[in-house]
């Protein structure tokens, strides 16, 4: 398959919505299917779970509609279950301590 050489950048205001436009990018084959490294620019690691079974993870409809009704800390950690992100890289100012800086497994 020919990926695209030039990766747009979307910028949402609800953290969430970033989710659509990575499935939208896997479908096109803007991005490959799994092994994503991400970066995400944000003062809070939204590595929450979704409340809805594991299963359901691979219903994009089911999981975008339920992402989105959440508070936007929980849409990360789907597409790693996924199979979709390999790797995040978090940014994030100095005082936001919810983890120790460092290199965790996926």
């Amino acid at each position: 398959s020919k990926l695209s050489s030039h990766i747009p950048v979307h910028i949402v205001e609800d953290h969430n919505e970033a989710l659509e436009h990575i499935y939208r990018a896997i479908g096109s084959k803007t991005l490959t299917f799994s092994d994503i490294c991400m970066l995400h620019l944000d003062s809070h690691p939204d590595l929450l779970l979704p409340n809805i079974p594991a299963d359901l993870i691979f219903d994009k409809d089911v999981l975008l509609d339920s992402v989105s009704i959440a508070d936007c800390r929980d849409w990360i950690l789907p597409a790693v279950y996924a199979g979709h992100l390999g790797c995040i890289v978090w940014i994030k100012p100095q005082w936001a301590d919810q983890m120790q800086d460092g290199v965790y497994k996926l």
